[in-house]
């Protein structure tokens, strides 16, 4: 693993530009991750509970003791491995430790090099494992952070694997926001329906928004309600259903009723009005979203949903 290892180094140091040296505390851990633990390379997977000597105990320890910055340049190295085992294993720590631990750097940014988040993004374009895709959460909302949305964006845009690039556009708005909204619009009508998909459930991801975030999202929103591929349109609907009220919500149900009429008001579009809807009651302190009279054409709306 070492040898590999200085090889690499070398190749970040050429192309990047920036020294990333490898963190022997952090290596080490990682190392005992694959020689005590069932792993499975082909999903970048721990089988749980498989771990001897505690290895898996261990590196949490030493995450929750160190922080996310501190293993971020050894995780870049690694992922950028010709290893197989060795990518998979950065892949894990990715998808496992880091993609929903990425606030603080959100907020202070300069812990970690901008070289970093670009060695990430250079191993994505290069990595034609399967396993890559686990990767796709955190190096998206990484780049985001860091500014660097447009090589991502190319980099989704000329993937061979669309997995990857359905999976970096459903991640795009939760540090994105509204200036990776403004790109993930262009998309909205391309060829591809899984991009179409990907684009309209993205603001789902994002959370707490501002007044202009909601008026921007979900007036667009709405335009594709009556997109005719259903699949399609139901992605708009579900998220105006779960991050839109007042004029936004009559908006959808006047569509559930166009749809009813014809007797065409089904699943997926009619998840919008159970598993994917507004709420009607009040819960853990928060108020419910939907009016009277919008709960209300909601009930009448779901006995005429066909199975």
């Amino acid at each position: 693993m070492k040898s590999k290892l200085v090889l690499l180094v070398v190749f970040l140091i050429c192309s990047q530009c920036r020294i990333l040296r490898v963190d022997p505390e952090v290596e080490t851990l990682l190392q005992s991750l694959l020689q005590n633990c069932q792993f499975k390379i082909e999903s970048s997977l721990l089988v749980r509970n498989s771990c001897k000597n505690q290895s898996e105990q261990k590196f949490r320890s030493y995450i929750q003791k160190k922080g996310i910055a501190h293993i971020l340049p050894t995780v870049a190295i690694l992922f950028n491995s010709q290893e197989k085992k060795v990518s998979s294993i950065a892949t894990y720590v990715l998808h496992r430790y880091v993609k929903d631990e990425l606030h603080s750097l959100k907020e202070q940014p300069s812990r970690v090099e901008r070289s970093v988040v670009e060695a990430l993004l250079e191993g994505l374009k290069k990595n034609q494992n399967t396993f890559v895709i686990y990767s796709v959460p955190a190096i998206t909302r990484l780049s985001t952070i860091y500014d660097l949305q447009d090589t991502l964006l190319s980099i989704l845009k000329s993937h061979p694997n669309i997995e990857v690039t359905v999976e970096g556009y459903r991640n795009l708005m939760v540090y994105g926001r509204l200036k990776a909204f403004t790109s993930l619009q262009k998309l909205a009508n391309t060829a591809n329906l899984r991009v179409q998909k990907a684009v309209l459930l993205a603001p789902r991801n994002m959370k707490n928004y501002s007044t202009e975030e909601k008026q921007a999202v979900c007036s667009w929103l709405v335009q594709h309600l009556a997109k005719k591929e259903l699949d399609v349109a139901a992605e708009a609907a579900k998220t105006i259903a779960r991050k839109c009220k007042g004029i936004y919500l009559d908006k959808l149900l006047d569509r559930a009723e166009e749809l009813a009429i014809v007797g065409d008001l089904r699943p997926p579009f009619s998840f919008a009005l159970t598993n994917f809807s507004f709420t009607c009651k009040g819960f853990l302190g928060k108020q419910a979203v939907g009016t009277k009279q919008q709960c209300d054409r909601k009930e009448k709306l779901k006995r005429k949903i066909k199975e």
